[in-house]
This record gives C-alpha cells, sequence and structure tokens, in this order.
C-alpha cells in the first residue's frame, strides 16, 4: 500500500488540466512529452503478488471485479500499476458517472486502463516516462480487460497543441 500512497502523494497530486491555450504557458520545456488520450474514470491500482491480483481505488479500498483481477496471465512477476478503471459501451469508453452505474453489473464491459508502473518485483521502478510508456505498452500488447493506455511522444509543445486540436475535434478528452 505504500507504492500507491506514495504514488498519490509524489505523482497524481502534480497532474494538472490544460487547455489547448495554455499549452505554451503551463507546460515547460523539455527534451519530450508524453500524450496520451484521458480515459473518463476512476484511478485504480492493480497489485499482483505471487499470481494474485488485487484492486485498490485511491484511497487504498479494495474494489472486487473479478474479471479484472483475473486477467492477469500477462506477467508472473510481482508488481504495481497505476491506471483507471474505465467502463466500455459499443467499444469506446464512457464516462466516470456511466461507471459507477456500471459497477453494480457483473456483465459490464469494464476494464483497466494501465498508465503507470509503480513497482516491479517489490522494488521501486526506477525508469524514465517515456521507458515506462515503452515498457508498460509491451507488456499489455495483448490486453483488452487490462490494457495500456497509448501514449505517443513529441518533442515540442507545438506538436502537442496540434494533437490536442485533433483528438478534441473527434470528441476525445
Amino acid at each position: 500500500m505504500t507504492a500507491i500512497s506514495t504514488y498519490k502523494a509524489k505523482i497524481a497530486s502534480r497532474y494538472i488540466p490544460v487547455d489547448a491555450e495554455q499549452i505554451g504557458l503551463k507546460i515547460m520545456e523539455s527534451d519530450y512529452y508524453l500524450t496520451s488520450i484521458k480515459h473518463d474514470g476512476f484511478l485504480t491500482f492493480l497489485q499482483i503478488k505471487s499470481g494474485e491480483a488485487l484492486l485498490f481505488d485511491r484511497d487504498g479500498d479494495l474494489i472486487k471485479l473479478p474479471a479484472i483481477t483475473k486477467s492477469i496471465d500477462f506477467t508472473k512477476d510481482d508488481l504495481t500499476l497505476a491506471g483507471e478503471l474505465c467502463f466500455f459501451k459499443n467499444g469506446k469508453s464512457t464516462n466516470h458517472r456511466d461507471l459507477a452505474s456500471a459497477l453494480a453489473d457483473s456483465k459490464s464491459d469494464i476494464r483497466f486502463a494501465a498508465f503507470d508502473v509503480l513497482e516491479l518485483k517489490g522494488q521501486p521502478v526506477q525508469l524514465n516516462p517515456l521507458e515506462k510508456a515503452e515498457w508498460l505498452s509491451a507488456l499489455l500488447k495483448s490486453g483488452k480487460t487490462v490494457f495500456a493506455i497509448e501514449q505517443k511522444k513529441y518533442t515540442s509543445r507545438k506538436e502537442i497543441m496540434e494533437c490536442f486540436k485533433e483528438q478534441a475535434a473527434q470528441g476525445a478528452e
């Protein structure tokens, strides 16, 4: 559980929402940037130890979703992933309100969209963000119920603005 509380305090607390007009103002210069489409759900953590999986909400409370916790054939290693618990309808993720309702229905298409790896084999992961994204993508490449959120690399804030506008025109968040 310490990986989860540490993640919330040191990483998730620094997330900032940014509109296209604010990209040049709020995002500082960097060698590269990673972007992803936001799946609107609940911040969740998937912890795998000794071949058993547990799912925790942002407060560390256990979530019982066998469809997800039984879908861990992608690894034999102990690990902790951060992600978004999402509800899918007609193949597309919906919003967090739909997810709240779907949690009561065991037949709902609820998935875990991983976006970060916190621990591997009981140790904190010491990879840079690009390496983490590539590692997650490779680990979960064939996953459906547990999958990696696609992250794209850009080298300028101008590219991010173009991506943002393109995705917003398609209705993405």
